[in-house]
């Protein structure tokens, strides 16, 4: 009798053992939780980043053989040369009849004065030598800011072809030059993204993990929700003479300051900021100026920052205690200490 007392015993008190450890490791972090409404502000950097998809655009001029011959190429696949350089020697015997691969793109490109017939093989622009066509050499700096969005989604991705290095007739395409200095780099956004960029902002433009500094020239709101943005760029990067349709990173902000939570901003008064604790726990709210939001995270100015009136304000400081997610009460009851 005694033995099964003791058994009963020791197996309350494994129950008992066994639920206090899960209350430990299950409950009491979530109910913690329910009182961390506050954390330290610290100094950092924040970045406002959108992955994009879009199309690159570059100043290209076609060349063409003047007259039919043998091609002989003097120039290797993306160099950059010289105005009036040899590129290609055209001598000897050429093919007999021309090929009408190329006939839609050479109307397009005559139609904005970018085909050139050579019979020297000469180049009049300096520029990069390809001997690459993907059809879309029609596109340039002044084209792209009239077209639609329909226009941009019947592109598509374009396909490289190689130039014939060989016998060609008369008229067929022998190089391609392309504009050395500024490229464009096109791609439509949503609502919200939009919101990240204006005419004249400078960014950073990241494509084949090449950094690159750029400018927005173009916005351009369509019939929907999204928004056409055009980026110049001047700065080269391997794959610049034939990438076309590119996937790339901008950031359209990225600042130092002191970090915050964005779900920690509210308004009081009409003014943006957020509500932080004193060291005996009082309610305080303190006007903000920010320098870079990415929907999480914002980066402020720290002590003191100029309003639009040209007034200095108190701001948040580092190691500020901020409260997450103030409640109207919270808001209510907190005091302006920022003028």
């Amino acid at each position: 009798m005694m033995k099964k007392k003791k058994t009963m015993f020791w197996g309350a008190i494994y129950v008992i053992v066994l639920i206090t450890v899960l209350v430990i490791v299950y409950v009491l972090p979530s109910v913690a939780g329910l009182f961390d409404r506050s954390y330290v502000a610290k100094y950092g950097n924040v970045e406002v980043k959108d992955e994009t998809e879009g199309y690159i655009v570059r100043n290209e001029t076609v060349y063409t053989a003047g007259k039919a011959g043998t091609v002989k190429r003097t120039v290797t696949e993306g160099e950059l040369v010289k105005g009036n350089s040899k590129v290609v020697k055209i001598s000897g015997e050429g093919a007999s009849s021309s090929s009408d691969k190329y006939d839609s793109l050479l109307k397009k490109m005559k139609k904005e004065d970018a085909a050139i017939s050579t019979d020297s093989g000469n180049t009049e622009h300096p520029g990069y030598i390809t001997y690459k066509l993907d059809g879309l050499e029609y596109l340039n700096s002044d084209n792209i800011f009239n077209m639609s969005e329909s226009e941009f989604e019947k592109l598509g991705k374009s396909k490289i072809d190689e130039l014939p290095d060989g016998k060609v007739a008369k008229g067929d395409p022998v190089f391609k030059v392309i504009e050395n200095g500024s490229w464009w780099y096109i791609f439509y956004a949503d609502s919200e993204t939009s919101k990240h960029y204006a005419k004249g902002q400078n960014v950073k433009i990241s494509i084949a993990n090449k950094n690159m500094n750029a400018v927005v020239v173009g916005l351009h709101k369509g019939k929907g929700k999204s928004t056409r943005i055009i980026l110049r760029c001047r700065q080269y990067f391997d794959g610049f003479t034939t990438g076309r349709f590119e996937k790339a990173n901008v950031t359209a902000a990225s600042s130092d300051g002191v970090v915050i939570l964005t779900k920690s901003i509210v308004k009081k008064d009409g003014r943006k900021g957020v509500i932080t604790k004193d060291k005996i726990g009082r309610l305080r709210f303190k006007a903000i100026s920010v320098k870079a939001d990415n929907g999480e995270k914002a980066a402020v100015y720290e002590d003191i920052f100029m309003d639009s009136k040209g007034n200095y304000v108190k701001t948040i400081s580092t190691y500020d205690e901020v409260v997450k997610s103030p409640s109207r009460r919270d808001i209510k009851n907190a005091k302006d200490v920022s003028k």
